[in-house]
């Protein structure tokens, strides 16, 4: 299934697209029929890119799903040339997929997972925060140097020097430094606060991140001692957490007792952790923050020895890890 100036679905009908579409409303069909993470990461991703010119409903976006019965809807970036251009641009519900939104946007669940994944991929050095997104251009750029110069010069027989228009290597390196000065330094922020304006632009009636912050750990994961402690903030509001891998908020808002313990001194972790916590001041619940702490030698002495990936039969798929060190590892 894409979009450029139709719907256009290949080799196949059209049944399983309008399924989902008609059924937006109804959470239960839209967790079966749709990969929600999937489809969060791929709006999180526009709304980053500030894709407000080259993204509409029937135009330049892609998506798929397996032909079986429990087959998902997938979305993948496509044809995304027209990202990162303008600073304050804002994207949310402005076509495209993002029609999808008015109406998922509906849904309690649907927005939580929503601010759960904007808390992984925009805090804590995720993918979309300043110093991952310099990082990753910086990288990039540096694979795809050589390859600009045959590039220019395809531009220039095609036309493009006609009209006045001349591209060299030097120009893709100025965009590239705008983007590291300039563009991921507010980006994320900006991002963030325009989910959480949502109720007052473009028709969307719900907030799509919490007004307020989800709770900050002293360390975010990594390697720890049982007699180092764990301490948690969060301006004014109540911060619940687990260690047991269970989210403390429970489907419909109520606090997952018993799973959940409330904040008030910090914690020590005797063994490798999950932990879980989110704010809640009434009944407004923050974001997710969530990180693994390794306790004991689990960097110095585990290994993976052998993967089998996707093999014929799906159930001999497997990861062999080994212990090389003398002590246990949880």
């Amino acid at each position: 299934m894409k979009g450029r100036s139709g719907i256009f679905c290949a080799e196949g009908n059209i049944s399983a697209w309008n399924y989902l579409q008609a059924n937006l409303n109804n959470w239960t069909i839209v967790q079966q029929v749709l990969d929600i993470d999937n489809y969060i990461d791929y709006m999180l991703l526009n709304f980053y890119g500030a894709n407000d010119h080259d993204w509409y409903q029937h135009h330049n976006w892609i998506a798929g799903r397996k032909r079986e019965p429990d087959g998902k809807w997938m979305f993948f970036m496509w044809d995304n040339d027209f990202l990162m251009r303008r600073l304050t641009a804002n994207t949310i519900d402005n076509g495209g997929p993002g029609h999808m939104l008015k109406t998922l946007e509906n849904h309690e669940e649907f927005r939580i997972r929503l601010a759960d994944r904007a808390q992984k991929h925009f805090f804590n050095d995720g993918m979309l925060t300043p110093a991952r997104v310099k990082a990753d251009f910086e990288e990039l750029t540096n694979r795809i140097e050589r390859t600009i110069i045959p590039e220019c010069a395809r531009w220039r027989v095609e036309g493009r020097a006609a009209a006045g228009v001349y591209y060299t290597p030097d120009s893709l390196q100025t965009y590239v430094n705008w983007i590291r000065t300039t563009w991921a330094d507010s980006r994320t922020d900006t991002t963030i606060q325009q989910m959480r304006d949502a109720t007052s632009i473009n028709n969307i009636d719900n907030p799509l991140f919490p007004s307020i912050d989800a709770p900050t750990f002293s360390q975010h994961g990594g390697e720890i001692t049982p007699t180092e402690p764990v301490s948690m903030t969060s301006p004014a509001v109540a911060i619940w957490y687990t260690t047991d891998g269970a989210d403390p908020r429970l489907p419909g808002g109520k606090v997952n007792i018993p799973h959940v313990t409330e904040y008030s001194v910090p914690i020590y972790l005797t063994q490798s952790t999950r932990l879980k916590a989110r704010s809640k001041s009434g009944s407004t619940w923050s974001a997710l923050n969530e990180a693994v702490f390794a306790v004991g030698p689990v960097v110095a002495n585990l290994r993976i020895t052998e993967i089998m990936y996707h093999p014929p039969d799906l159930n001999a798929e497997y990861i062999e890890l080994k212990n090389i060190g003398v002590d246990p590892i949880n």
